[in-house]
């Protein structure tokens, strides 16, 4: 697990930095104040959010993936725009557990579109396990789908506290010593470290080693800056 752990955070840090643009790069006093905003806002009683979600940047819109330990149950793109708002969703059976939706599991789609217009109607539309387009249905009241809990309102909530606090994305690693990075920059990445001993030998070593390069801004919270920005092509 630790292994793999480790390959999936220098996978996931190539992935995201990919993602972020640097036509306009962020200051180093921009780039610490962000860190220590994030810092000052989150500690061992409220960054279990973090725990919960993960964000990676992908054109667009970028994806939220609902963390279970080291893997996702699913995954979320929300798309806001001028007339409506979209919700693309891949693994569905969790998602309609998580918000205990009306919708009924159908295993010939593997992915689900909801678009919701400024009505508050939904039209629902998918893709088969064929890779074709398939008709769902229309005109249907978004609170009769989505009785008890709205998930255009929990990925609204989570976009915000992202553009709030200025990252680019964020990943767990529970096999790590759950560890949480943030990307701030192509360059900057803020990581929180709940005990650096929660790591296993030998990956705790180079944990260490990449630690000492960057500077603890905050008992738990390291900032560090990467050698070389990744290129983005």
């Amino acid at each position: 697990m630790i292994n793999r752990s480790y390959i999936l955070v220098l996978t996931g840090l190539v992935l995201l930095f990919n993602s972020c643009s640097t036509k306009n790069p962020l200051s180093e006093a921009e780039v610490k104040r962000k860190a220590f905003n994030i810092a000052q806002s989150f500690d061992s009683t409220n960054i279990e959010i973090f725990r919960s979600w993960s964000y990676v940047p992908r054109g667009q819109a970028g994806i939220w993936y609902r963390n279970s330990g080291d893997s996702s149950v699913y995954r979320v793109v929300y798309l806001p725009q001028a007339d409506s708002t979209k919700l693309w969703v891949v693994g569905q059976e969790e998602f309609i557990k998580d918000f205990s939706t009306e919708f009924p599991l159908d295993t010939t789609l593997w992915r689900i579109a909801f678009i919701r217009d400024k009505s508050g109607t939904l039209k629902i539309s998918g893709i088969n396990n064929n890779g074709k387009d398939a008709f769902v249905a229309s005109n249907v009241n978004q609170d009769s789908i989505f009785p008890q809990s709205n998930p255009f309102d929990k990925f609204e909530e989570l976009t915000n506290l992202k553009d709030s606090l200025g990252f680019f994305g964020v990943q767990y690693y529970k096999g790590l010593g759950g560890l949480i990075e943030f990307q701030l920059s192509a360059e900057h990445i803020l990581t929180y470290v709940p005990d650096i001993n929660l790591i296993e030998q030998p990956f705790r070593k180079v944990w260490e080693s990449d630690f000492s390069k960057g500077q603890w801004i905050k008992k738990n919270w390291n900032l560090r800056k990467l050698d070389k920005p990744i290129d983005n092509g």
